[in-house]
């Protein structure tokens, strides 16, 4: 579970600031497809990890939008979308 926790709690947390449900939705959706790998992984079979590969679908939305609210919120990036 570390080797995503640097980008997936500070990203569910920024982007729960500004899109809550969203983010616990996305949230979910990460946390499911970890366990579906886990489970996986710990099967001894290498092909049945790519079923928790659906995890992304929670983690890349949630990067984009704090990504996309850190960059807008920046003053010259505001001036520049007026």
């Amino acid at each position: 579970m570390l080797t995503h926790a640097l980008t997936t709690k500070p990203s569910l947390f920024h982007s729960g600031l500004y899109y809550p449900r969203f983010a616990a939705a996305a949230g979910l959706v990460w946390v499911v497809g970890r366990f579906a790998y886990i489970a996986g992984y710990a099967s001894g079979d290498p092909s049945k990890r790519q079923r928790g590969a659906f995890q992304y679908l929670g983690l890349l939305p949630m990067f984009g939008i704090s990504v996309w609210k850190a960059v807008t919120s920046m003053p010259f990036v505001q001036e520049l979308l007026k």
